[in-house]
């Protein structure tokens, strides 16, 4: 994984864990505050734990960069991961707070084609996780 835009922090585990999807990672902070810097112990812990590398992008915040500014840096960077080469399964969403809304977002927005695999192969994962909702 690359860094796709300017304004990331890319962080890799001394001694990586496992190979698995890397996640693009999305700060917290209600898309006024943040920046990968202040979610550093967040970002660092998942990596340190999974052993994946971890791009976390300084997307635009508001209100010097209003709605939908955020979302569309978060489309711009999956998107030129995906033109750059990444395998679509091989990249995560993660986020805090409002990142994590922010990811969500990512994974649902309208997508062009190239999109498809990775959305079937994220929702091939969750059908096929047991019967954990069953049992709650």
């Amino acid at each position: 994984m690359r860094p796709p835009l300017d304004p990331c922090l890319l962080l890799q585990a001394v001694d990586p864990l496992a190979a698995g999807p890397d996640p693009l990672y999305f700060h917290g902070g209600p898309y006024v505050a943040g920046s990968p810097r202040t979610a550093l112990s967040l970002t660092g812990n998942l990596v340190s734990r999974t052993g994946f590398r971890a791009l976390s992008l300084d997307y635009r915040l508001a209100p010097e960069h209003p709605f939908p500014a955020a979302i569309e840096d978060a489309l711009n960077a999956y998107r030129t991961l995906l033109d750059g080469g990444e395998d679509p399964s091989a990249i995560a969403f993660a986020g805090d707070s409002a990142g994590g809304g922010l990811a969500v977002t990512a994974c649902f927005r309208p997508s062009p084609a190239s999109w498809t695999k990775r959305m079937r192969h994220w929702t091939a994962r969750l059908s096929s996780s047991g019967n954990a909702y069953a049992s709650r």
